[in-house]
């Protein structure tokens, strides 16, 4: 039995463009619907930026899942890609052609991109597309069809296949809003929310959950990262890991099973392991006397130093299932290797600068000046 997950093509070419050394000065678009759903604005972003999220996204799902599937019929897009070839080889990336079975999964399709047109203005757009496309071939807004048509597809793919999704970083704003982000019972989207959830009650004890609630990076991603040299070492890095956390992925497989089979005692027996985990990180985080905080301003980002004192040397040498997963809470949040991915892309010590301040905004989702959001949908 294999963990599998539906991986975007779109996400494996863009980061594989980015550790392929091609850097891309062009901006991106995200779709961001205003919380009434009532207008809608395109905001730009580099797309520098919006390649290193789907490297971490990448790296993250190397280390989570045994097998990541693709639609067979756009590998085009990264099969000149060096890094991404490398998982190919590898058994780790397979491409599944499902334009064979494509009568089967398209009306499902078209029914979850009406549900993801909750805003009218998007919906009106996405019948000028239809209409478009049906009439020329090509739609008249090509990034809303790529953003909203080619999600709901990808969405339609894994329910037929029986897959967890996980989006390209610029749909995922989109899906956010709505029901199909993932399938009921995802394990790995259980797992990463409880170690989110338990980093932030960590640094919510030191009273640097505003600094570090968001400023931060997926744990398996900093380990990756922090011991790369060039960006031609990540993926080597990330299939090292791989290795590390083999039994987590085995119980991850395990976990999704028995969501997949609706074996309740399955899943508690699984969420026993992870409130047990809590626990341990509660009474850490609620000992006063378990450490003290101090804070250091940098040019970009504060640094935080903690003393942990001995329960957390306790709760990093667990064996098993639990010590790798207290090892993951308790990585630090990866200021530090930010700043080295940013430097791996920009030695320019102020171009690197901006590089990092541009990805914390990108991955918090501050909000952006008007000025970047030049293209607004209309009704």
């Amino acid at each position: 039995m294999k963990g599998q997950l539906l991986i975007d093509n779109w996400t494996l070419q863009n980061a594989g463009e980015l550790l392929s050394g091609a850097r891309d000065p062009k901006m991106a678009q995200e779709l961001r619907v205003a919380p009434d759903a009532q207008s809608v604005t395109y905001a730009q972003i580099p797309q520098d930026i919006v390649a290193m999220a789907c490297v971490c996204q990448l790296v993250q799902s190397l280390v989570f899942s045994d097998q990541l599937l693709t639609d067979a019929d756009y590998a085009s897009s990264w099969s000149d890609l060096p890094p991404i070839m490398m998982l190919a080889r590898n058994g780790i990336l397979v491409t599944k052609p499902f334009k064979e079975a494509e009568a089967t999964w398209a009306a499902r399709r078209e029914w979850i991109a009406e549900s993801l047109c909750e805003s009218p203005v998007v919906r009106a757009q996405h019948e000028r597309n239809k209409a478009d496309y049906a009439a020329t071939g090509q739609s008249g807004d090509p990034m809303l069809a790529q953003i909203l048509w080619g999600a709901a597809g990808l969405l339609a793919r894994a329910e037929y296949a029986h897959l967890t999704y996980t989006p390209h970083p610029l749909r995922e704003r989109l899906l956010m809003r709505s029901r199909f982000l993932a399938k009921a019972g995802d394990a790995r989207a259980t797992l990463t929310s409880f170690i989110d959830g338990q980093q932030l009650k960590l640094y919510r004890s030191v009273e640097c959950e505003g600094l570090y609630g968001a400023l931060r990076l997926p744990p398996v991603v900093v380990e990756a990262l922090q011991s790369v040299s060039t960006l031609q070492d990540v993926i080597p890095a990330a299939m090292e890991l791989r290795g590390k956390y083999h039994e987590l992925r085995q119980w991850l497989t395990e976990f999704q099973h028995a969501f997949d089979c609706e074996d309740i005692e399955e899943v508690l027996a699984h969420r026993k392991v992870l409130w047990s985990v809590g626990e341990r990180i509660e009474r850490l985080s609620g000992d006063k006397a378990f450490g003290s905080a101090t804070l250091q301003f940098g040019a970009h980002f504060p640094k935080l130093t903690v003393n942990l004192g001995t329960l957390v040397s306790d709760l990093r040498q667990r064996v098993g299932i639990r010590g790798q997963i207290n090892r993951l809470i308790l990585s630090p949040p990866g200021k530090n290797v930010l700043k080295r991915f940013a430097q791996l892309l920009e030695p320019a010590v102020e171009a690197r600068g901006s590089l990092e301040a541009a990805f914390h905004a990108f991955q918090t989702r501050d909000a952006r000046p008007e000025s970047d959001e030049k293209h607004r949908l209309t009704n």
